[in-house]
C-alpha cells in the first residue's frame, strides 16, 4: 500500500493566504527594483534607512514590524529602549507611500514596546508589552492617531500583577478554525529572564480584539533544562502559531542553548483555546538560526513554510559566543513541513566584525512575487556605529524580489596561490560572502589541487579548472564541486602552462597556455574525449601569439586574446581560427571577458605597475572604466548582474566598478586571486557531503549549503568530498528523493537510523545512483515510493540492515549491483532487474520473498535462441524462498523461457518452444489444444501460433497428433486436474471425429446467412 503524501494545509490558512495575496496583488503592481543599500553619512547601508539614532544617544531601538494596507502603503513600527531612552517607553511608526524607497515617521505610540502591527482590512493594530501588562492599540486612519489602553474593554488584554508579567515580541498572528491565534509568555516579576511560560492566546474572528473578555489563554509550560543533555535547554521565547501539514495548530518557538551548541527550536502542540502540550523527546528540531527571533509564514504558491533566520556558518561561527549572539548573516531559510529547514540563500551579511555589526528581529510579509522585511540593525554610520550588535542604531527597510524563483547569485575565484578555489554568494552589501571551498575533497585524481588559475563553465554547470603548472591538469567538476575527472594534462594532451579557460558556442574547452615549454597557443579540447587540438598556434598568418594571457568569446562567435607581450588585444575568427585583426594594442594586457549584459568587451592591461580596466570597442579603441594608480594586476574579470568584478593578483582583492575610476572591494584576504566565474549555485533538491564538520549526517556543516537532505524533495549526493573510506552517523530517521555515491572511496552510512525513499513528485520514482565504487547502507531502508537505481559498471550499493520494499518496486539499471546482505521484505513489491547484472543476496540475507521478480532487458542485450540471463546472485541463501510470480518479456514464436535454473542459479535462457506449445509458455497443455481447436481446419497462411506444429501452412489432424505427443498438462477431454497422462491415439481419433462434426455444423450454419 503506497503512503500518502499529507502535503496540506489549514483550509483557514490557505483561505487567508490567498486572500492576503490577492489584496496584496491589487496594489503591488509591479514594485520597483530598488537600491538595496543606503548611502548614510558616507556610509553604505545594507537595505534602505528608515529610522537612524546615534549611539551616543544612549538607547537603540528594538522590536521592528511591518505591515502592508488595502492601499499599498506600508507600515513599519519599533520601539525605543535604553539608559536615556524616552519615558514612558515609546514605539514610533513609519509609513511609505512609494513601495519602501522613502519612509516618514507618522505617530509615536507611548509607553508600548515589543509590539507588532496588524492591520484587518483599514484597521491597524499593535499588539504589545506596557509595563509589564499586554496591550493593543488601535488605529483607524492607517497608524496615525491611536486608541488607548485604559481599561479591559479598551486594550488592556493581560494586566501584570505579583504573579504575572508578560513577554512578546512582533510575532505574526495566524487564523485556524474561526479563531484568530498569537503566541504570548509570561514570567513572575523579579525572577529570571529566561524563565518564561509560553503559550498561546485567541479570539474569535470578527469579536472585539480591544475586549479582553475576547480573549482566551492557554495554559503555560516553563522549559526546563533538562530537555537537552546537559542541561543545554536555557530557555524559550518569542513563538510563531502555525497550521502544520496535518492542519494542525502549533507553536514553533526560539531556543536558547548555551555557548558551542548546534541551534534547535521547538514545537509547542495547541489542543485547544484553552490547552497547550510539549513532548521534549520528539518535538525539539535542528533549526540553523533558531536561538535568535524568527518569524515563520506560508505560501500557498510554493508550498513551503518560510522565515528569515540569523543562521550559523563557518564563516562567523564562534564556540565562545553565545548562539543567540550570531547575528551578522541573514539568510531566507524555506521548509516543506516545519522540521527541516533548508538555506535557500543569503539575503545580507557582514563578517567584519559580529561585535558591532547585527541584523536581527526581522519581520516581513509576501507581496506579490517578493517579500518585504524590516530589519533592527547594527552597523556603522560614520558617527562611531553601534553601541554594540545587540543594540541597534538602525531601522531598515530589505525587498527580496522573486523569492520563489530567483535563486541566489554566486561566484568562483581562483585562489591561486592558496591552491584552492573559493566560491562566494552576492548580497546587499558589497562584500562577497564565503560559501566554502568550491572543490569538495583535497585529492582529485590522486593529487590535490595545485596552482588553480583559469576557470570556465558549460551549459550543463560543469566547472572547469586549469592549473597553471608544470604537468598541470584541466580537471571538471560538477556545479557542487564534485570532482568528475581530469579532462587533458600538459605533457601528455597538449604542451605549455593551463592559463585561461572559455567554453565556446558548441560546448568545446578552449585554453591558453602563456608559460612553460613550447607553450603561447590556443587550444581546443572536447571534454568528451579529452582530445586537445591546437587552434591558435604560436606562430599563424599575420602574427604571433606571446604570452596570451586571457580568452573570451563575444557573442559574435570570434575568440578575443589579450596577448600580454605583444601588448594588444586581438580577434580571432571563432570557428576556425584565422586572425582577424588587432583590436586595440595597449601595455601588457592580461585581462577579458565578454559582457553579456551589454554586449560589450571588457579587457584589463597595465600601466606600469598598475591595471586600467577599458572598454573595448568592436572597431578598435576603448573607453576608461578605471584608470588609478592603486590597484595592481587584473588577470581575472568577469560581469555579475550587470556589475563587473575584476582580481587584483598583486594585493589578493576582488574588486567591484562602481562608476568611472570608483570601485569598492568585495574580498580581501586571498593570495594570487587568478581568473574568476560566475557559478551555478548549489542545485535545487540536491546536497552534497563536503565532510567538513562532524561525521553525523545530522549536521549541517558537514552538507553545502549548510542544508542536510532531510525531505522527500531532496538528493544526498557523497562525492569526492572524502580522501579515505568513511563512515557517516545516521541515528534519526530522514525522508530523502534519493541518495548518489560518486567516489574512489568507500561511504558507509551506519547507525540506528533510517533512510525513507520517497519522491515528493507525484508519479516520479525516488533514486539510487552509484557510479562507482562499493558503498553500505547499514541502516533500515523503507520505500514509499518505486525505486530507479542506475548502477556504474564495477559500482555495488550493499544494503547490510533491512531492505523493505513498503510495497513499490526496485528498479536495477546498469552493469553494477544492488546486493542485500541484511532482511529483505517485499510487502507485495517488486524487483525489476534489465540483464545487465544480478540482483544479488549474501550470506547473511535473510529474505522474504512476498513479491514478484521481472526482467525487463536493457535495449543492448538479445533474445536469441540461447542466450542465458543472470538475473539472481546468491540463490544458495534464500531457503526455500520462491517470488510469488516471476514476469518475463514476451519471446517471438517458437522461443520459451527455460526457468529450470533459476532458483539454482539465477539464471533464465531462451530456448527453443515444443513444436505443440502453440503458446510459447513452456508447456503443452490444454491452453495450446484450444488454439488449435480455435483455428483447425485453416487450409493456407497458419502458423505455429495458429496450431500449425508441422508448419505446413495448415491446421490438421496431423498437428494435433504433434501437440498429443508432447503433451505435459491436464488432460483436456477429461477435465480431470489429476490426470497428467498423454491421450490415447483412440482418444485422439475419437476427438478428431468430434471435431469433423463441428466443423460441419458450423458450416451448415454458416449456409443459412
Amino acid at each position: 500500500m503506497r503512503r500518502e503524501k499529507r502535503y496540506v494545509v489549514g483550509l483557514h490558512l490557505i483561505k487567508v493566504g490567498v486572500i492576503l495575496v490577492a489584496l496584496a496583488s491589487l496594489c503591488w503592481n509591479s514594485a520597483p527594483s530598488q537600491a538595496q543599500i543606503s548611502e548614510f553619512n558616507g556610509v553604505e547601508v545594507p537595505g534602505t534607512v528608515v529610522a537612524h539614532i546615534a549611539a551616543s544617544n544612549d538607547y537603540k531601538y528594538n522590536s521592528p514590524s511591518i505591515a502592508i494596507l488595502p492601499d499599498g502603503t506600508y507600515l513599519i513600527s519599533h520601539d525605543v529602549t535604553g539608559n536615556n531612552a524616552p519615558t514612558p517607553k515609546p514605539t514610533y511608526v513609519h509609513r511609505s507611500t512609494d513601495q519602501g524607497q522613502t519612509w516618514n515617521q507618522i505617530s509615536t505610540v507611548n509607553s508600548l514596546t515589543w509590539a507588532n502591527l496588524y492591520n484587518i482590512g483599514n484597521d491597524v493594530y499593535l499588539m504589545g508589552n506596557s509595563g509589564g501588562s499586554f496591550v493593543i492599540y488601535k488605529s483607524t486612519d492607517g497608524g496615525v492617531n491611536w486608541t488607548s489602553p485604559v481599561s479591559s474593554t479598551t486594550g488592556r488584554i493581560g494586566q501584570s500583577n505579583a504573579t504575572t508579567s508578560y513577554h512578546t515580541g512582533p510575532m505574526p498572528l495566524v487564523e485556524h478554525d474561526g479563531r484568530l491565534w498569537r503566541s504570548i509568555e509570561t514570567r513572575i516579576p523579579g525572577g529570571s529572564s529566561n524563565d518564561l511560560y509560553a503559550g498561546v492566546m485567541s479570539i474569535a474572528i470578527g469579536d472585539d480584539l480591544l475586549d479582553a473578555s475576547n480573549w482566551t489563554f492557554s495554559n503555560r509550560i516553563l522549559s526546563q533544562d533538562s530537555w537537552l543533555p546537559g542541561n543545554a535547554f536555557n530557555s524559550w521565547r518569542e513563538g510563531n502559531v502555525v497550521v502544520d501539514r496535518d492542519e494542525n495548530l502549533v507553536n514553533l518557538i526560539r531556543v536558547d542553548p548555551p555557548k558551542g551548541s548546534q541551534e534547535v527550536a521547538a514545537i509547542m502542540r495547541v489542543q485547544d483555546a484553552n490547552t497547550i502540550t510539549f513532548d521534549p523527546n520528539n518535538d525539539i528540531i535542528d533549526f540553523n538560526g533558531g536561538a535568535k527571533k524568527f518569524t515563520i509564514r506560508y505560501d500557498a504558491g510554493t508550498d513551503r513554510y518560510w522565515t528569515f533566520a540569523n543562521i550559523i556558518t563557518p564563516y562567523n561561527a564562534d564556540p565562545t559566543v553565545l548562539p543567540s549572539s550570531h547575528r551578522n548573516i541573514v539568510a531566507l531559510v524555506e521548509s516543506p513541513d516545519l522540521r527541516n529547514w533548508d538555506v535557500n540563500r543569503i539575503v545580507v551579511q557582514d563578517l567584519s566584525d559580529m561585535e558591532y555589526i547585527g541584523f536581527q528581529y526581522w519581520d516581513w510579509q509576501f507581496e506579490g512575487a517578493d517579500m518585504v522585511a524590516a530589519s533592527r540593525t547594527a552597523y556603522p554610520d560614520g558617527l562611531g556605529g553601534a553601541i554594540r550588535f545587540h543594540d541597534a542604531n538602525f531601522i531598515t527597510f530589505h525587498r527580496v524580489e522573486d523569492f520563489a524563483t530567483k535563486r541566489p547569485t554566486q561566484s568562483l575565484v581562483a585562489d591561486t596561490n592558496n591552491n584552492r578555489v573559493m566560491r562566494y554568494e552576492l548580497t546587499e552589501t558589497n562584500q562577497w560572502m564565503p560559501v566554502g571551498q568550491f572543490e569538495l575533497g583535497n585529492s582529485f585524481a590522486g593529487t590535490g589541487l595545485n596552482k588553480p588559475m583559469g576557470l570556465a563553465k558549460d551549459s550543463e554547470g560543469h566547472v572547469y579548472i586549469g592549473e597553471q603548472t608544470d604537468g598541470g591538469r584541466v580537471l571538471r567538476f560538477d556545479s557542487s564541486g564534485n570532482f568528475l575527472n581530469v579532462i587533458a594534462t600538459e605533457g601528455v594532451g597538449f604542451t605549455g602552462r593551463p592559463e585561461s579557460l572559455v567554453v565556446g558556442p558548441t560546448g568545446d574547452l578552449y585554453m591558453s597556455v602563456a608559460f612553460g615549454a613550447n607553450s603561447d597557443k590556443v587550444y581546443k579540447i572536447d571534454p568528451s574525449t579529452g582530445n586537445a587540438s591546437v587552434f591558435i598556434d604560436t606562430n599563424f598568418s599575420g602574427g604571433s601569439l606571446n604570452n596570451p594571457r586571457a580568452i573570451a568569446f563575444g557573442d559574435d562567435g570570434n575568440l578575443y586574446v589579450a596577448d600580454r607581450e605583444n601588448n594588444v588585444f586581438r580577434r580571432f575568427d571563432g570557428m576556425t581560427g584565422a586572425f582577424l585583426g588587432d583590436l586595440y594594442t595597449a601595455d601588457n594586457p592580461e585581462g577579458l571577458v565578454w559582457d553579456e549584459f551589454q554586449s560589450k568587451l571588457i579587457g584589463a592591461y597595465r600601466d606600469g605597475g598598475d591595471a586600467n580596466l577599458v572598454e573595448l570597442g568592436a572597431a578598435g579603441g576603448a573607453s576608461t572604466l578605471y584608470n588609478v594608480s592603486d590597484i595592481g594586476r587584473a588577470l581575472g574579470i568577469v560581469v555579475i548582474e550587470g556589475d563587473i568584478y575584476w582580481s587584483d593578483w598583486d594585493n589578493g582583492k576582488v574588486y567591484k566598478l562602481k562608476g568611472t575610476n570608483m570601485l569598492a572591494t568585495s574580498l580581501a584576504g586571498l593570495s594570487g586571486p587568478g581568473h574568476l566565474i560566475e557559478a551555478d549555485p548549489i542545485p535545487i533538491g540536491e546536497r552534497s557531503w563536503t565532510h567538513s564538520g562532524s561525521s553525523n549526517w545530522s549536521d549541517w556543516n558537514n552538507w553545502t549549503y549548510w542544508s542536510r537532505p532531510d525531505s522527500p524533495a531532496e538528493v544526498a549526493m557523497f562525492g569526492s568530498a572524502i580522501s579515505s573510506n568513511a563512515t557517516i552517523a545516521l541515528d534519526a530517521t530522514y525522508e530523502l528523493r534519493g541518495l548518489r555515491f560518486r567516489d574512489d572511496n568507500r561511504y558507509t552510512i551506519s547507525g540506528a537510523g533510517q533512510i525513507i525513499l520517497e519522491s515528493e513528485e507525484a508519479g516520479s520514482p525516488a533514486i539510487l545512483d552509484v557510479q562507482e565504487q562499493y558503498h553500505y547502507l547499514d541502516v533500515d531502508v523503507l520505500m514509499t515510493d518505486d525505486v530507479h537505481a542506475t548502477m556504474g559498471d564495477g559500482a555495488r550499493l550493499y544494503f547490510e540492515a533491512e531492505l523493505d520494499l513498503g510495497g513499490n518496486q526496485l528498479f536495477s539499471f546498469g552493469p553494477g549491483r544492488l546486493w542485500v546482505s541484511g532482511d529483505f521484505v517485499m510487502n507485495g513489491g517488486r524487483v525489476v532487474v534489465d540483464g545487465q547484472s544480478a540482483f544479488s543476496f549474501g550470506t547473511n540475507s535473510n529474505a522474504t520473498l512476498d513479491g514478484d521478480f521481472q526482467f525487463i532487458p536493457d535495449e543492448s542485450l538479445s533474445l536469441a535462441l540461447g542466450q542465458s540471463f543472470d538475473l539472481l546472485n546468491g540463490v544458495g541463501y534464500l531457503g526455500n524462498e520462491t517470488f510469488d510470480d516471476i514476469l518475463l518479456p514476451a519471446l517471438p514464436s517458437g522461443l520459451v523461457w527455460d526457468l529450470s535454473s533459476f532458483y539454482n542459479d539465477g539464471i533464465v535462457t531462451v530456448a527453443a518452444a515444443a513444436a505443440g506449445d502453440f503458446d510459447s509458455d513452456g508447456d503443452v497443455d490444454a491452453d495450446d489444444l484450444a488454439i488449435w481447436q480455435s483455428n483447425f481446419g485453416m487450409n493456407a497462411g497458419a502458423e505455429r501460433t495458429n496450431g500449425d506444429a508441422d508448419e505446413d501452412g495448415d491446421v490438421d489432424g496431423m498437428d494435433l497428433l504433434a501437440w498429443q505427443r508432447q503433451f505435459t498438462g491436464a488432460n483436456p477431454l477429461t477435465s480431470q486436474a489429476s490426470s497428467q497422462v498423454v491421450p490415447e491415439p483412440g482418444a485422439t481419433l475419437l476427438f478428431l471425429a468430434h471435431c469433423a462434426a463441428y466443423v460441419c455444423s458450423w458450416s451448415r450454419q454458416l449456409s443459412r446467412f
